[in-house]
């Protein structure tokens, strides 16, 4: 087990049941000034020629601070990470399981974690999780906001969010997941991955 909970934030926050949280923490992850607005934040693309629009989406954990979202495979979606003010990139992919663009070590602080997912037959361990953290904690110390992904966005990239989000903000792993599921209605850690949060 992983040992997260660690000082508070100098923010105290109290989570309501699903679907429902506290205005500040809804204006924090969304842009705009003053209301906040529910739902996640997405950032769309199609190309050109008309082909169908792509799943890449960006969504914020903290505005300006971290983002989840799935692999960006295409240089239009380095230019959405760009232009939503992205400066650095985690991913949680082997090489081999995904290639990334070249461009992305070019335009980005960018690192990789490797944490497996449902496929390698094993959950994460505390190492590689507390590794993930620490790398995160690296690219926001050097760059600021960080963008953190895995494949599809829904076990690994979540998971490090929401240890995050127990580690820097203070929050229990029911108020974390809670929360992500509302700003990233992707999230699905499995109960195995859970398990490295308590």
């Amino acid at each position: 087990m992983l040992g997260l909970g660690l000082a508070r934030g100098s923010e105290t926050l109290e989570l309501r049941s699903r679907p429902s949280l506290p205005q500040a923490w809804c204006a924090l992850a969304r842009p705009g000034v003053g209301r906040a607005t529910m739902g996640p934040i997405h950032h769309a693309s199609g190309d050109s020629q008309g082909m169908p629009r792509s799943s890449f989406r960006i969504d914020w954990v903290l505005r300006d601070q971290l983002a989840l979202g799935p692999a960006p495979r295409r240089l239009e979606h380095l230019g959405q990470l760009e232009r939503a003010g992205v400066q650095a990139v985690l991913s949680l992919c082997d090489a081999p399981e995904l290639p990334m663009p070249v461009e992305l070590g070019q335009r980005f602080l960018w690192a990789r974690q490797v944490l497996p997912d449902h496929r390698a037959g094993r959950y994460p361990t505390a190492a590689e999780l507390e590794a993930a953290l620490a790398e995160l904690g690296r690219l926001r110390r050097e760059a600021g906001a960080v963008f953190v992904h895995c494949v599809a966005s829904m076990e690994r990239s979540p998971l490090v969010c929401l240890a995050w989000l127990m580690r820097e903000r203070g929050l229990s792993r029911l108020q974390a997941l809670d929360y992500l599921m509302q700003v990233h209605p992707g999230t699905n850690p499995l109960p195995g991955q859970l398990e490295l949060l308590a």
